[in-house]
Formats: structure tokens, C-alpha cells, sequence
């Protein structure tokens, strides 16, 4: 089953950024993952979008997207988007997809 991996973050600093964004594509494709959503407009159906930029990550597995984290690319690419990230951390989930019939 894929899982994702969102994070919605505010970039504070646009140069550092770049330096992120060119260890963290390699990263994941790496370990199976390609981008789904990368920056792109949000509009929300309910409530209010903070403005944080967005991106969603598709791995094929759950144990794909943890073996990424827990790498040492993994570990070091996240404290760098920590730092690079103003008005808090970044905010980061995980979701498997799930088979459930609506």
C-alpha cells in the first residue's frame, strides 16, 4: 500500500532552501518516493489555509517512507528543514493509503 508524507512549512531562507530542496529530491527517490504535490496553489473547501507551503511525497510502502526517515539523509535533511522553517517547525504527517470501501 503507498504512504505519503505531507509537510507544510514557511521558508525563511529562500537560498538555504535551494540547498535543501537539491538533497531532498534524491533522497526520496532514493528510497521509492516522487513528488505528488510540490508548492503549488492551495485553496481550502473549510476553514482557512495558514499560507504554508505545501508538499506531498508518495512512497510504495509505509516501510519505505520510515526506512527514508530514519536514514542518515533522512535525519540530516529534517534538521535542516527545521531550520530553514520560520513560524515553527514544519509541519509534517504520514498516512498510509487505505483499502476501506466507502
Amino acid at each position: 500500500m503507498a504512504a505519503y508524507l505531507m509537510v507544510q512549512m514557511t521558508v525563511s531562507d529562500p537560498a538555504q532552501y535551494q540547498v535543501y530542496s537539491k538533497a531532498v529530491v534524491p533522497l526520496i527517490e532514493k528510497h521509492g518516493g516522487k513528488f505528488i504535490i510540490r508548492g503549488g496553489k492551495v485553496e481550502p473547501l473549510e476553514g482557512r489555509h495558514d499560507g504554508r507551503r505545501m508538499v506531498v511525497f508518495e512512497f510504495p510502502s509505509m516501510e519505505a517512507l520510515n526506512r527514508c526517515a530514519a536514514s542518515a539523509g533522512g535525519k540530516e535533511t529534517l534538521a535542516h528543514a527545521m531550520k530553514i522553517s520560520s513560524g515553527g517547525p514544519p509541519v509534517i504527517m504520514v498516512a498510509e493509503e487505505d483499502t476501506f470501501p466507502f
